[in-house]
């Protein structure tokens, strides 16, 4: 499973593709990827690893409740299998770039064991849509952990 980490910004072309940075994925791209919805209203891509490892998180969870059984349904209605180009490139196609208000540019951020697309203006009011600072974040986080 790759780690993701840092923000790039990038266009898509007119068939809505985009390159994915070789630096985002550690230089070496795999052959495909599997793109969900993601959370705050992001696309969320796993490589198949990733995917594999989320989908094994998710099975378990099954036969839980109404409102697990609801949230894997909106997961695995939203999957889409990516396979990636000679030249690095995913196609969102034009149905997934207008259902996530995609347009011609998007910001790409590595998440750890995934990474997001977003719009970026949308990415830019999410994360200045509350005026907690990093440090009081980071805080809350550890809180969560322990």
């Amino acid at each position: 499973m790759g780690r993701y980490q840092g923000t790039y910004n990038r266009n898509l072309d007119a068939k809505k593709r985009l390159q994915v940075p070789s630096k985002l994925v550690g230089g070496t791209i795999p052959a495909k990827f599997y793109m969900l919805r993601g959370f705050d209203g992001c696309i969320a891509v796993y490589d198949e690893t990733g995917y594999d490892a989320l989908m094994a998180t998710l099975e378990p969870k099954l036969y839980q409740g109404h409102s697990q059984y609801k949230y894997i349904r909106k997961v695995m209605e939203s999957v889409n299998e990516l396979d990636v180009d000679s030249h690095g490139r995913i196609t969102l196609g034009e149905a997934i770039a207008k259902k996530y208000n995609i347009g011609d540019s998007v910001l790409i951020l590595g998440m750890i064991n995934h990474f997001e697309i977003w719009n970026p203006e949308l990415y830019d009011e999410y994360m200045n849509s509350d005026d907690e600072t990093f440090e009081e974040l980071a805080e809350r986080s550890a809180q969560s952990n322990g």
